[in-house]
């Protein structure tokens, strides 16, 4: 992964570091809550469950 120096600005930047998102497609709801109760057993900071939404991969 490119190593991209960080901005000085506040300003919106693509290559920003800290702007990573990342989704996971889970059979349930059971599965969602076993993967937030796996990142907060890890120490992972998020933002937690977001609820249903359809999101269309890039």
């Amino acid at each position: 992964m490119p190593s991209i120096p960080p901005t000085d600005d506040d300003r919106f930047d693509p290559a920003r570091v800290g702007l990573d998102h990342i989704g996971f497609g889970c059979a349930d709801a059971d599965a969602v809550a076993a993967w937030r109760d796996h990142l907060d057993a890890a120490g992972i900071e998020h933002s937690g469950i977001a609820g249903p939404t359809r999101m269309r991969s890039c």
